[in-house]
C-alpha cells in the first residue's frame, strides 16, 4: 500500500491529496529518509510525521488489504512510539 493512502486509511491525514502534500513537503520520512507519496509500504516500518512543527513516530504494524477501515480497526494499524 502507498504511503499517502496508508496515512488516510490510519486517519493520520484527513484526505489523501493532504497526505500527499506532506510527502511532497518533506514532511513524512520512512526510516530516517524523505518519501514520495508513492512509496510502498511494508510492516514494520517506522514513519517520522511532521505536524505543525512536531514529530509523530509510529510503527506500521500492519497493512489493510481493503482501502477502507473502521475506525476502531485503524488504531490497530500503527503504534506510536513517542
Amino acid at each position: 500500500m502507498r504511503i499517502d493512502l496508508y496515512l488516510k486509511v490510519c486517519r493520520l491525514a484527513n484526505s489523501r491529496s493532504a497526505a500527499q502534500r506532506l510527502c511532497d513537503g518533506g514532511s513524512v520520512r520512512i526510516d530516517g529518509t524523505a518519501v514520495k507519496a508513492s512509496k510502498e509500504l511494508h510492516g514494520g516500518e517506522i514513519i517520522e510525521l511532521e505536524l505543525h512543527g512536531k514529530i509523530k513516530r509510529i510503527r506500521v504494524l500492519s497493512i489493510p488489504e481493503n482501502k477502507q477501515v473502521s475506525r476502531s480497526e485503524s488504531k490497530l494499524l500503527f503504534s506510536t512510539l513517542d
